[in-house]
């Protein structure tokens, strides 16, 4: 049983209307429990590692839709909502405008509704119509096998590569622990979104809340860290304020949204960031949560991929180490 995902899943359903919290009172192990999908006037979808469920109105967990499945109204919706924000929706107006709120023990929940638009840009969402609450969990040494391999004779650069749902922050958050608590390294976790709840290690400092390119200037302007940890890279910004990083001889460990190398290799913002030289290995992580499939070097990436012409016109001239 996985006791952080169950403390996670009673932290949020307490947070929930009284309705929900009832219903969802029928999941009586959340060990495998990673969404609960909220949709006005919608049945409530748990979604499992397995399959999704749907909760009778009897209070029964079943993987096909019932005739009588417990939905959402938009009343519990917008309670559900306001709940989750902490009453405080102005404060995280930039958050929700970006499709997400962060609560407890860094559980993210996306949002959607009616986006408010002005000069293009999304700055608010009104009438909620849908939450997307994600349960987080701590599955230790799950990053061994990056440790093990890659760090004990130095500190390469390494993007860890998935689809979402399979663990990426969950393996980020985990080697930092390891390297911190093992090798020592000084690390500077940039967590934007706020979900680097948990043990990270002694020698790790988190900057909450903090945009990428912003927390990675900070951190090595005044944290001296071994390493920069960062979530989710996806944007140029980020890939540049990385490769700006490179000149202070700090390593970067970086997560992003992928699947395989074919999926890799069409992401510009990627090869770009492989192409700065701030990349050694890659790691995909498999299909189970957390599971650390292959890790190859990125020469092994260009040879496998065809990728080398994909990054035409792009500076490669870092040389990649085999550790």
């Amino acid at each position: 049983m996985n006791v952080s995902k169950n403390r996670n899943f009673c932290e949020i359903k307490a947070l929930l209307p009284p309705e929900l919290r009832s219903a969802l009172s029928a999941v009586r192990d959340a060990s495998e429990l990673c969404e609960i999908r909220l949709r006005a006037g919608k049945p409530v979808v748990l979604v499992f590692t397995d399959s999704p469920r749907f909760i009778t109105s009897g209070g029964r967990l079943t993987a096909f839709l019932p005739s009588d499945p417990v939905t959402v109204s938009d009343r519990e919706l917008e309670a559900a909502f306001g709940s989750l924000s902490g009453y405080s929706v102005h404060s995280q107006t930039e958050n929700i405008a970006s499709g997400f709120i962060t609560v407890a023990a860094g559980n993210r929940v996306g949002v959607y509704g009616t986006a408010v638009t002005r000069a293009g840009r999304i700055t608010a969402v009104r009438n909620i119509s849908g939450m997307n609450i994600r349960i987080s969990g701590s599955f230790a040494n799950t990053a061994r096998p990056l440790a093990d391999s890659l760090f004990c004779g130095g500190r390469p650069g390494l993007l860890i590569c998935g689809a979402p749902g399979t663990g990426k922050t969950t393996v980020l958050r985990d080697l930092c622990r390891i390297l911190s608590d093992e090798l020592f390294f000084k690390i500077a976790a940039v967590d934007e979104r706020c979900e680097f709840s948990g043990d990270t290690g002694f020698n790790t400092d988190v900057l909450s809340g903090y945009p990428k390119p912003t927390g990675i200037q900070i951190a090595l302007r005044t944290l001296s860290p071994d390493i920069i940890a960062c979530d989710e890279i996806g944007t140029s910004d980020e890939v540049k304020a990385i490769a700006e990083g490179l000149n202070s001889g700090t390593g970067f460990i970086v997560t992003a949204h992928c699947s395989d190398g074919k999926e890799l290799a069409r992401r510009p913002q990627l090869r770009e960031l492989i192409a700065s030289g701030a990349v050694d290995h890659i790691a995909f992580l498999g299909p189970a949560v957390s599971e650390i499939g292959k890790i190859m070097s990125v020469e092994e990436f260009y040879e496998s991929s065809g990728a080398g012409e994909r990054v035409r016109g792009l500076r490669y001239d870092r040389a990649v180490r085999i550790v």
